[in-house]
């Protein structure tokens, strides 16, 4: 069942930013773009046309309104004559409440597009809704809340009532300064006059004209009787203010009230006709039903989704780990069962190759017996004994030769028979490859958990290089600003220079605007009049818009010091020069930066009227260029020294002549 939403924020004021996201004032698509470069974001430049707002009950284009929503906003605290608080104050009132009116994204993209087919997927850089219109029904809607917030709060505290069809979800923002009438504070005592209606007076003439004629409790009781029938005892007016308590509650529990009250009203009266069912009583709710319901930010509620399926992500990742070894671990113990019954076996066929053995030689020695005990014996009888010595040897043979308990014979894939010691070292050697596939069953579960670690470690490998992708985007952006900042005019004081005049006028200039400019100026003095000193001023101005500003001053602040006589140049021009020269990585390109700063400072001189020879600018191009070639410090300690020894020396030869004279 569709339902009605309905949320509210409170603010000790309403902030332009907000204002202006409001009404989606100088939004352009470029601007949209920056928007849905956050994640958490969904704005659709195809239905930006489709936003609108209500306007004294009238349904106008959201943005369209002269006054903007922010003005609007100042305007009305400064009718209510209301006071700003101190910058940092504690005990700041809210002048600002913002609600926020929907319903289920179904039924409410159901009422704003009807069965038209909209594209609601996240596109942050393409738009596929151009077709969509809007419905009536949204219209409607909207009207009937709007009404309804004008009815409980006053057509008077509703400063914007806007609508955007461009997200997700259709909705409303109401934006409400809760404006009360309440009794006036202060000391009302004493008595006002009276008309025969029982109206109060006001003075008709002098400086209090206009004000209602009132006198103090003592000037009352000093009136003769006749008089005092005139006058009634003052009582306290009403006044227009800015009250939160009035209309959403004081306390926490008043404020509850008020807010289940809303949605009470709102749905008997809107909700209900619009099929929106009221949704359910925060109160009856447990507690951890409230929570998972509580209004969050759009950040707040993309890092919990995020952090839920990770969550569910780890959960499974670990159950499909713990069934890996439970696998492995009965893949284990099914191996050493079997080893164990193989190890059984080598050990029952051990002990019948040596009880073989055992017999071997005891039909050996009874053989050999034999044949030295009847070795003088006839031909027939030495030859019954030699058959005899044939069986014993086939017997011998077939007790070397493997069988199984059963008695048939162990038999190699070729088909041969296998000896008893054969059989023993195959049975070994089935033993070692038992123990190599054990031993790589386990390095293998130990290449898995360690691919796990390795996937687990690129995942937060990249969730940090798109951190660092995003660090170097924003510094990308800022040398743009930067660098568009360079190509911008601006006077040697570091005021930007407009245009006055014409399309761009109130506009920045660019540096190949202003050259251009100044050039034509100059040659309309040219042509119009012979003030030499007007052209000279042009051509100086038209001069100093092709330099850099850093390098502008670095010129004009060794100008002003060749303009003192100084013969050195400060630190403070010292630190500001090296930093002109921080992008140079030559020395021959700092060297040719402080010729070229020497050359605009006779030009500029010259136009001034001065004429600084080579020799005059000397110590301070010395200075410059020991600046240039990192030689600033040892080159001043050299002087220095140089300085303390012909002092040093001025003061050996004036003590030598002393006590040459006594």
């Amino acid at each position: 069942m569709a339902k009605g939403v309905a949320h509210a924020g409170k603010d000790k004021d309403l902030s332009s930013g907000n204002a202006l996201e409001n009404e989606r004032r100088g939004w352009d698509e470029d601007a949209y773009r920056r928007k849905n470069l956050k994640p958490t974001n969904n704005y659709d430049w195809s239905r930006h046309d489709l936003n609108f707002e209500v306007v004294d009950g009238r349904i106008v284009p959201l943005g369209s309104q002269e006054t903007s929503l922010y003005q609007r906003y100042q305007n009305l605290l400064k009718e209510l004559n209301f006071k700003e608080y101190k910058a940092g104050a504690s005990n700041k009132q809210n002048t600002y409440v913002e609600l926020i009116l929907s319903g289920s994204t179904d039924r409410m993209q159901l009422l704003a597009f009807g069965d038209q087919k909209v594209d609601y997927e996240r596109n942050p850089a393409t738009w596929h809704n151009w077709h969509v219109r809007r419905m009536r029904d949204i219209e409607e809607w909207a009207l009937d809340t709007y009404n309804f917030v004008c009815q409980r709060y006053g057509r008077e505290s509703v400063i914007g009532f806007e609508v955007h069809l461009d997200e997700t979800e259709p909705h409303a923002h109401v934006n409400i300064v809760p404006v009360a009438i309440k009794k006036q504070r202060g000391n009302v005592g004493g008595y006002v006059k009276v008309d025969a209606d029982g109206n109060p007076v006001t003075y008709t003439r002098g400086k209090h004209v206009g004000e209602v004629i009132k006198l103090s409790k003592g000037k009352y009781d000093a009136l003769p009787d006749e008089k005092k029938k005139d006058y009634r005892p003052a009582v306290r007016g009403t006044v227009k203010t800015i009250s939160f308590a009035e209309h959403f509650g004081d306390t926490r529990m008043e404020r509850s009230k008020k807010m289940s009250d809303l949605h009470d009203e709102y749905h008997r009266q809107v909700g209900s006709k619009w099929g929106l069912e009221r949704g359910d009583v925060w109160k009856d709710l447990p507690e951890e039903e409230r929570r998972k319901r509580r209004r969050h930010t759009k950040e707040e509620a993309y890092e919990e989704k995020r952090a839920r399926e990770a969550k569910e992500k780890a959960v499974e990742e670990a159950k499909a780990a713990a069934l890996m070894v439970e696998k492995q671990n009965a893949t284990m113990e099914e191996n050493a069962k079997t080893i164990e019954e193989q190890n059984a076996t080598i050990d029952r066929q051990a002990t019948t190759i040596k009880a073989n053995e055992t017999a071997m030689k005891k039909m050996t020695k009874a053989s050999l017996f034999d044949r030295m005990f009847h070795s003088g014996l006839s031909a027939d009888v030495r030859r019954a004994f030699e058959e005899k010595d044939e069986a014993h040897k086939e017997e011998l043979h077939q007790a070397t030769m493997a069988t199984y308990s059963d008695g048939s014979p162990v038999k190699w894939e070729g088909g041969g028979q296998l000896t008893w010691q054969e059989w023993a070292e195959w049975l070994q050697k089935q033993r070692a490859k038992d123990k190599d596939k054990l031993a790589a069953e386990k390095a293998e579960a130990v290449d898995q958990a360690t691919a796990a670690a390795k996937a687990e470690y690129g995942a937060r490998l990249e969730k940090e290089m798109k951190k660092l992708k995003v660090g170097h985007d924003k510094e990308i952006l800022e040398l743009k600003n930067k660098h568009q900042k360079e190509l911008l005019a601006f006077f040697p004081s570091g005021l930007p220079i407009k245009w006055t005049f014409g399309p761009k006028n109130g506009q920045q200039m660019t540096k190949d605007e202003r050259i251009g400019y100044l050039d034509n100026l100059l040659g309309k003095y040219e042509r119009k009049c012979n003030d030499s000193e007007g052209r000279l001023k042009l051509a100086k101005d038209l001069f100093m818009s092709t330099l850099d500003l850093n390098f502008l001053k670095a010129v004009l602040d060794i100008l002003a010091l060749a303009k003192a006589g100084a013969k050195a140049l400060t630190n403070g021009l010292m630190e500001f020069l090296l930093m002109t020269m921080k992008a140079m990585d030559t020395l021959e390109r700092r060297q040719k930066h402080v010729d070229r700063a020497f050359q605009y400072v006779r030009i500029f001189a010259a136009m001034e009227g001065l004429n600084y020879s080579e020799n005059f600018l000397a110590p301070l191009r010395e200075d410059a260029k020991r600046i240039a070639d990192g030689t600033w410090d040892e080159y001043h300690q050299e002087r220095a020294d140089r300085t303390m020894e012909n002092i040093n020396q001025g003061k050996s030869i004036k003590r030598g002549k002393g006590r040459g004279l006594s």
